[in-house]
């Protein structure tokens, strides 16, 4: 198998087709580095040890199978101390029946590979997402004076502001990285945004500390126009959309992650 030249190490990862339905092309893929990483929890802490340090975590690669084809990568999180990275991967194919594979290369002696690899709202970042992506935030950023300046849109789009009486201690651990901690009350994310398009996919994790009545998504100031709630009440989640309603009856419970889309 060919090596990606000037590189020194290199990881082989298998990304399984067991949940995949039909062959993707381009695709964003999370590779979470730890010492318990992948299904099979394996040690890839040796990582953090070549590198020694977040400054370096841009001295990285990701190929394809052929060990020499680089991969668009966006760092949404890197923690040299907590031996921890959340990385997303513009994988070219992965197969119904097959998956792919893929090489991490790792280098300490190696410059940072500013061309394919990149923080969040940067050209290398933003090359993971294509145009059928309009945002993604992985609240990657401290709500309470994060020094890039507010929440970070991974497609180069808007940028979100925090709102409300939202602290550094509302940014807490998510189900993938880091994820916000609302206080129900005036918390918020505000975002100038509009989509464009008749038809549009949200999707988002979502843990309740308690079970009230939420807005957990608003197209306007005035919460009547565009919005996805749950009414405990009911057990519905409301999707509204300019007069356009639907509800899913599901019952929720406190303490547990969900996936909604």
């Amino acid at each position: 198998m060919a090596w990606l030249s000037g590189w020194a190490h290199r990881i082989e990862l298998t990304l399984s087709d067991t949940n995949i339905d039909s062959n993707l092309s381009n695709f964003p893929v999370l590779l979470y580095l730890s010492s318990a990483s992948g299904i099979g929890d394996v040690d890839v802490s040796c990582v953090f040890d070549e590198l020694g340090s977040d400054s370096n975590r841009k001295k990285i690669a990701v190929t394809t199978s052929d060990g020499e084809t680089q991969c668009y990568v966006e760092i949404e999180m890197w923690s040299d101390a907590a031996e921890q990275a959340w990385l997303w991967v513009k994988v070219p194919s992965i197969l119904a029946s097959g998956g792919a594979t893929l090489y991490l290369y790792y280098d300490s002696n190696h410059a940072d590979n500013t061309t394919y690899v990149g923080d969040t709202d940067t050209t290398p970042g933003d090359n993971v997402w294509d145009s059928n992506y309009e945002a993604v935030w992985h609240f990657g950023q401290d709500p309470n004076g994060d020094p890039y300046g507010g929440v970070l849109d991974s497609c180069g789009g808007p940028n979100g502001t925090p709102s409300g009486s939202m602290t550094t201690s509302d940014w807490v651990d998510g189900k993938v990285g880091k994820a916000y901690d609302f206080d129900g009350t005036d918390d918020d994310i505000e975002i100038n945004y509009e989509v464009e398009g008749s038809t549009i996919t949200v999707e988002l994790l979502l843990y309740f500390n308690s079970l009230s009545t939420y807005k957990i998504l608003c197209g306007s100031t005035d919460y009547n126009d565009n919005y996805i709630s749950y009414s405990p009440s009911t057990s519905k989640v409301y999707i509204s959309g300019y007069g356009t309603a639907a509800e899913i009856s599901y019952t929720f419970s406190v303490s547990t992650w969900y996936y909604i889309s």
